[in-house]
């Protein structure tokens, strides 16, 4: 019976216009389930109670302070699953570049406008949405400085608003980061659906002209146009 399953499955979010497939495969999460255990709201609790200073200025010779970054930075660690087999931007940059480049397997649908790759879905539940945003920025963190921005999107959903998102996951950033509405590095995605939550940390999202597949195409029979005349 395993066998006839498929890669991908269709999850029904309830939005008129959004169809959501979930990858199937074994080892493809990229972040951890969530789960309300302690681990969880230790990390929660933490960063309520984390005072406002820049830890990266800060150089602490103290034993103590310094067994204790280390454990909140394997707590951080603990959220990401180790080597996922499938990353959806990945799937995504490579068919939007087949698309400007006209290859002719490059996956296309009249029916279809945007593709939104999703790493990571949850609840629109305020601790799970933080738990899955706090995995993503880990999952970037890798010590330098960097600039970032935040994109909510809402469809039906009544009980978390977009200046809500960006309030409970901002911050969540690491120290080093700073806010570039203009021309940010990373951009948080994050798509809400009724209940339904899907977040994504793409970089450089300009590259990907938003992800709009019939831009992709129309950059190529603009090309192609160029070339003949």
């Amino acid at each position: 019976e395993d066998k006839k399953k498929g890669t991908f499955a269709l999850y029904d979010t309830g939005a008129r216009g959004v169809v959501t497939f979930l990858c199937t495969l074994p080892n493809s999460l990229i972040v951890q389930p969530y789960t309300n255990n302690t681990i969880t709201t230790e990390l929660v609790e933490n960063e309520k109670q984390k005072p406002k200073i820049d830890n990266n200025k800060i150089q602490c010779n103290n034993p103590k302070v310094k067994r204790q970054k280390t454990e909140e930075n394997g707590k951080e660690n603990s959220l990401l699953k180790p080597n996922p087999i499938w990353d959806p931007i990945k799937t995504a940059y490579h068919i939007m570049k087949d698309l400007r480049e006209g290859v002719v397997s490059a996956p296309s649908s009249r029916f279809v406008t945007r593709m939104i790759p999703i790493q990571v879905s949850c609840t629109t539940n305020k601790e799970e949405v933080r738990y899955a945003a706090k995995a993503l920025f880990a999952m970037n963190n890798n010590g330098s400085t960097a600039t970032f921005a935040i994109r909510p999107k809402r469809r039906l959903c009544t009980n978390l608003k977009c200046m809500e998102v960006i309030d409970l996951v901002v911050g969540l950033a690491p120290g080093n980061w700073k806010v570039d509405l203009e021309n940010p590095k990373y951009t948080l995605l994050v798509e809400l659906c009724k209940t339904f939550c899907g977040m994504s940390m793409v970089e450089n999202l300009k590259d990907f002209g938003n992800f709009n597949l019939v831009e992709a195409r129309e950059q190529d029979e603009k090309s192609s146009l160029n070339k003949i005349t």
